[in-house]
């Protein structure tokens, strides 16, 4: 009976890390920023993607200075937000954090989930999240326009509110407005998986802050006639 349980998970652990993962030749890995002030008033606890192995060491670097200049924004924002001496309470911390999750990866594409989190005082912190769509041919990272052609908000539009309402949100005004097509920053969080267009909706852009951060994945197949033929994802939609 061991054998059988210790080949199941030999089984398991050869399995990939994503079922949607196309293939690639670089490898993903991971950095962090881990900084605290004298008695820890203040901690940042950050881990972000880099990548190695790339044929091309110029791409390799261009990617990497892209990805650590976000990250270097962004605590750099947090650290001007923020004044210790106006901690009321000695257990009082401010703090910031930033954890990342790979939604799709291979030569030509890779799509990477950022969570951040920061907690400036008040009843409870700020949760944030950020896409990184980038296109390894182009060399940059890809938004909404280069990627989709034609009336392609409605699609995001009627598509997740139909869904959010499936879920138990109420069809009210706040629903309506955060999933409006007259604002393309209302999708500016979205990735891809391999199969579906991955979009989360920030704190508060649908209900309040206790609903979280909604997720809504759209079939690729929806798109159809809306993803430019030069666009990375041309390829997902024939």
């Amino acid at each position: 009976m061991k054998k059988k349980y210790l080949f199941l998970f030999a089984f398991i652990l050869l399995l990939p890390l994503h079922s949607s993962f196309g293939q690639s030749s670089y490898k993903i890995y991971n950095e962090c920023i881990f900084d605290s002030t004298p008695g820890g008033r203040l901690i940042i606890d950050v881990n972000y993607p880099l990548i190695k192995n790339i044929q091309d060491i110029s791409e390799q670097q261009k990617f990497n200075q892209y990805i650590e200049e976000i990250i270097k924004t962004e605590v750099n924002t947090f650290k001007g937000m923020v004044d210790t001496s106006y901690l009321p309470f000695p257990e009082m911390r401010f703090s910031f954090d930033i954890d990342y999750s790979v939604l799709y990866q291979e030569n030509d594409f890779l799509s990477i989930v950022f969570h951040s989190y920061a907690y400036t005082g008040g009843a409870h912190g700020m949760p944030y999240v950020f896409i990184i769509n980038y296109d390894f041919i182009a060399k940059e990272d890809v938004k909404l326009s280069d990627v989709f052609k034609g009336s392609y908000l409605e699609i995001f539009s009627n598509f997740s509110r139909t869904k959010l309402i499936e879920n138990g949100f109420d069809d009210d005004e706040w629903l309506r407005e955060g999933t409006s097509a007259v604002k393309s920053e209302n999708f500016s969080a979205w990735g891809f998986n391999g199969k579906e267009i991955v979009i989360i909706f920030q704190a508060y852009q649908v209900g309040p802050y206790a609903i979280g951060m909604p997720e809504v994945s759209i079939p690729i197949e929806k798109f159809k006639g809306f993803i430019r033929s030069e666009g990375v994802l041309e390829k997902f939609a024939r």
